[in-house]
């Protein structure tokens, strides 16, 4: 990824570019994460569609790795039909040479509620402790869910959360291009090309520049 990332840190120097760049790799993600969450519970468009209260039409436009009309509500009802939580934050550029290199289809997938291994109820000979209480730790929260975010990460981190010191969570392991479906193939093959076109190369050329 090296010559990638040499592209990156060149063509960023001009605000347009980065900005522009930014802009095609969230509207790429946000798509293939739909369309990879639809299938990680196995659902037609039709099944998502109607599970978020929408148009089949519209969960079409939504997966088309094209569309950039996004708004807040119409990803909240996704999430909530996926029940799982949306997270929106403002990040560096510098950030973004790890997505790009982490990104697949495995990345994208996340755990319904039901299945998230936070919540689940362990089975053990004490039926009084199966109740998940992530909340009920002594000395970090106390015994009661905080109402806000604001409270939680109000001087509460303590070691063996993100680790000592409270620190950033570490970064999620490196995920392999290779083998990806054809589909996120493309995407990645896009957003190497609009990057190396920046140098006056082809998106092929900088696919077979970074698969070597």
């Amino acid at each position: 990824m090296n010559e990638f990332s040499n592209a990156i840190r060149q063509g960023f120097q001009n605000k347009d570019y980065r900005h522009s760049y930014a802009d095609e790799f969230l509207n790429e993600t946000i798509a293939t994460q739909i369309k990879t969450l639809r299938e990680q519970h196995e659902w037609r468009q039709v099944d998502l569609a109607r599970e978020a209260g929408m148009p089949q039409s519209m969960v079409a436009r939504l997966e088309n790795v094209n569309y950039s009309s996004w708004s807040i509500n119409t990803l909240r009802k996704l999430a909530r039909a996926f029940d799982v939580r949306l997270r929106v934050t403002f990040e560096t550029f510098g950030s973004i040479i790890h997505e790009f290199e982490s990104f697949s289809r495995q990345s994208l997938r996340r755990d319904h509620f039901d299945i998230d291994p936070v919540f689940q109820r362990p089975v053990g000979p004490h039926p009084e402790r199966t109740e998940a209480k992530i909340f009920e730790t002594p000395g970090r929260f106390g015994n009661a869910i905080p109402s806000a975010p604001e409270q939680a990460l109000a001087g509460r981190r303590t070691p063996g959360w993100w680790g000592a010191g409270g620190g950033a969570a570490p970064p999620a392991p490196r995920q392999a291009l290779a083998g990806q479906e054809k589909q996120a193939s493309r995407v990645d093959l896009h957003l190497l090309g609009h990057a190396h076109r920046a140098q006056g190369g082809s998106a092929n050329a900088a696919f077979r520049g970074t698969a070597g």
